[in-house]
């Protein structure tokens, strides 16, 4: 909402159990997550962070931030919070 619908938020889930993802998607607000993939299995989520460059043994969750041309533009390690906002409204205005 901050950024005025600059982003699309899509959901990546990793779970053995799909219903996990399902739930998720079901439970989230006006404006949020509104797509969700499922990765089944270690092959299928190795192949999805290697075709975003990063390391097939990463430590979950991942926030990756794509342009609209489909290239990574920011990786966050862990949780995003507040702190984490200025840093990907400018990786947004700047690919606009």
């Amino acid at each position: 909402a901050q950024l005025g619908g600059a982003l699309r938020f899509e959901f990546l889930s990793v779970d053995d159990d799909e219903r996990l993802a399902v739930r998720f998607l079901n439970g989230q607000p006006k404006g949020g997550v509104r797509a969700s993939h499922h990765a089944a299995g270690l092959e299928a989520r190795k192949k999805w962070l290697e075709s975003a460059g990063l390391d097939s043994n990463e430590v979950l969750p991942l926030h990756v931030l794509v342009d609209k041309q489909g290239l990574v533009r920011c990786v966050i390690k862990g949780a995003v919070d507040a702190a984490d906002f200025p840093q990907i409204e400018a990786i947004v205005r700047r690919n606009d």
